[in-house]
C-alpha cells in the first residue's frame, strides 16, 4: 500500500471510530443493565419461593444454626454451674 493510501484509510478510520462506538456503546449498556435486571428477579423469585416454604419458626439463615446455638446455651449453662 502507498503511504498516501495508508493516511486516506487511517483518516477514514479515525471519522468512522466515533459513530462506530456511539452505536455500539449503547447496546453493550443495555446488555448489562438486562443482565443485571434478570439476575435481581432470579435472586427475588428463589428468595420468595424459599421462604414461601418455611415456617416463620424456623431458622432461615443456615442449616444447623439453631443446633449450634442450642449447644452454645448448654455450654454457657454448664460453664456457670461449675
Amino acid at each position: 500500500m502507498k503511504q498516501r493510501e495508508r493516511g486516506v484509510a487511517t483518516t477514514e478510520f479515525a471519522l468512522a471510530l466515533p459513530m462506530l462506538l456511539m452505536i455500539m456503546l449503547p447496546i453493550l449498556e443495555f446488555g448489562r443493565a438486562y443482565y443485571q435486571y434478570n439476575t435481581i428477579a432470579k435472586s427475588v423469585r428463589q428468595a420468595a419461593r424459599y421462604l414461601s416454604v418455611r415456617s416463620p419458626g424456623i431458622d432461615t439463615t443456615r442449616r444447623g444454626t439453631s443446633s449450634c446455638t442450642a449447644i452454645r446455651r448448654a455450654a454457657a449453662r454448664r460453664s456457670c454451674r461449675a
